[in-house]
């Protein structure tokens, strides 16, 4: 069995005196997990929608500006 260990708030507070754990870092890593969080969100409720899409959602995929931008590179390298 382990035992439990109480310490006073004086020893925890002695235990995280590093700069790294002070308010600032914090909020700025919070700040920056929201934003990857919103990211990640964002891209994956558009790749969702893109291979499973509703009857009002249109992503402009196609062929046609594909094949015109690549024939555009070729052309301007001599390539045919």
């Amino acid at each position: 069995m382990i035992g439990l260990v109480v310490m006073s708030r004086r020893d925890l507070r002695a235990l995280f005196t590093s700069t790294a754990r002070d308010e600032y870092a914090t909020a700025l890593l919070g700040v920056a997990v929201g934003v990857l969080f919103g990211i990640c969100s964002v891209t994956g409720v558009t790749s969702h929608l893109i291979q499973h899409p509703l009857s009002w959602f249109r992503w402009p995929s196609g062929r046609r500006g594909c094949a015109a931008g690549t024939r555009a590179c070729m052309s301007c390298r001599g390539w045919r």
